[in-house]
């Protein structure tokens, strides 16, 4: 019978040995992929974090309002519920503020962010003695003091410079507050109790991008009794605190 003799695998003399292609198409594919990573992985990481801090922030921003409209809620009930009408002490004003604590937990922590907590009463006069219908007031600062955190961080609302004429401006109501500023839709017969938020957001991955933000926020509540002649006095309880009093508006003899 004849023989079938399989063919010889093995190269002949002479010849160059043939490589796998798939095997090195592979392996540059493997390479591309690596190298692409290595590329794209930072990228990736720096919108991660920033998404964290822009959300971070976002809550942070949220919190800081959330604070001043408490705290104005819980002053504004202590002046209505005290003895004397429409009157607030330091007592009360140190523990309303102190809410500030609940909603930014880390202004307790070992090294806070800067923050302060401001509280002023404000009194709105006509503009004319004979007006009764779409007048126009005029703000004045009665009182301001800060009772959490600093007054370098959180200054007071200032008294009329001169005497008579408001030092707030009055802006538009997507103006982002300040201690000088007042929304127009607040310029109404009733006086307010104002409260300033003032707190410094620390990004934690992207403070060399953004830096520290600084976040201020306002609450605007009229006297809970309703008596738009009746603007909201602070009693000093004692020897005066650091609540600056402004000239015409004195303070109440009880509480």
């Amino acid at each position: 019978m004849p023989c079938h003799v399989g063919r010889d695998s093995r190269p002949a003399p002479g010849s160059r040995p043939t490589r796998r292609r798939g095997s090195l198409l592979w392996r540059s594919r493997d390479g591309l992929a690596a190298l692409e990573f290595a590329f794209i992985a930072p990228v990736l990481l720096i919108i991660l974090a920033g998404l964290y801090d822009l959300t971070t922030g976002f809550i942070a921003w949220q919190r800081v309002n959330m604070a001043a409209q408490s705290i104005d809620q819980i002053a504004t009930a202590y002046a209505a519920a005290a003895a004397n009408t429409n009157t607030l002490n330091l007592n009360q004003a140190v523990t309303a503020s102190s809410a500030v604590y609940a909603y930014l937990p880390d202004t307790m922590s070992a090294s806070p962010p800067a923050f302060g907590v401001t509280i002023s009463s404000v009194v709105m006069t006509n503009t004319s003695s004979t007006c009764t219908a779409a007048c126009t007031y005029t703000a004045h600062v009665a009182w301001s003091g800060v009772y959490q955190g600093s007054a370098a961080t959180s200054p007071r609302r200032p008294c009329d410079s001169p005497p008579g004429t408001s030092a707030l401006i009055e802006v538009s109501d997507a103006t982002s507050p300040s201690s000088t500023t007042l929304p127009a839709d607040v310029y109404t017969a009733a006086p307010l109790l104002v409260v300033d938020v003032n707190y410094t957001f620390r990004p934690l991955f992207l403070t060399f991008v953004t830096a520290n933000v600084t976040m201020t926020r306002s609450a605007y509540f009229p006297p809970r009794t309703g008596l738009t002649s009746n603007w909201i006095k602070y009693y000093f309880a004692g020897a005066p605190d650091a609540t600056t009093l402004c000239s015409g508006y004195p303070a109440a003899t009880t509480n």
